[in-house]
């Protein structure tokens, strides 16, 4: 949802004092973020003197966003007005900060929609789809507490198994890989080979996965 700015500079002519007018549509405050967007914030909060400011700007407080004039964010940040200026306008593409004439705005959704965005592009968030019980079990694409239940062990394992290639035979080192990035991977391979979905040679030197 875009947030129209009275101002539009020629796009060619970028101006520190506008920071968000190179930042896309959708990367504005309450739209959807990409991982493009996340590697934005990212990027803005890498550097100390950036995240300086944004504490400056966001004041201790509790509330979401924050203001504050360029001159208060010189003087909570011991840097000057034009250094403040500059890192604002670095920081502007993320959505983290925004100068709107001399006041600047920290927005932490911002934050909260480039985590959101990661963990969308993690493999296992598309398989939870259709699995709103077993979705609540993980966070950001990790899986807290395997379910005591066989029949929700039977369903983890159901949707854990297409995180592994089919019609191909896998090293134990292989599986514990895919299986390491959503939890603990020996717990996870062996629920797995309990409930059929795994299959292991006799030897358990590898694994296949069990179509059907």
């Amino acid at each position: 949802m875009t947030h129209p700015d009275a101002s539009h500079p020629d796009a060619s002519h970028p101006d520190a004092s506008h920071p968000d007018d190179s930042r896309p549509d959708d990367s504005r405050p309450g739209a959807a973020a990409t991982l493009a967007d996340a590697l934005e914030v990212l990027s803005a909060l890498q550097d100390p003197v950036r995240l300086r400011l944004l504490v400056a700007v966001l004041g201790g407080g509790p509330e979401r966003r924050r203001s504050c004039t360029l001159a208060e964010a010189a003087a909570a940040t011991g840097l000057a007005p034009r250094e403040v200026l500059e890192t604002a306008g670095r920081m502007g593409a993320s959505g983290v900060l925004r100068l709107d004439g001399s006041t600047l705005t920290a927005d932490l959704t911002a934050v909260q929609r480039a985590a959101q965005a990661v963990e969308d592009a993690v493999p296992v968030t598309a398989l939870l789809d259709g699995h709103p019980q077993l979705a609540r079990r993980f966070r950001r694409g990790r899986l807290v507490r395997v379910p005591e239940r066989w029949a929700e062990q039977a369903e983890l394992a159901g949707v854990l198994v297409g995180l592994l290639p089919a019609g191909t035979e896998l090293a134990e080192v292989e599986v514990n890989r895919v299986l390491g990035e959503v939890g603990e991977p020996a717990t996870l391979r062996r629920l797995l080979v309990d409930h059929g979905a795994l299959e292991r040679d006799p030897a358990a030197l590898v694994y296949r996965r069990r179509e059907g």
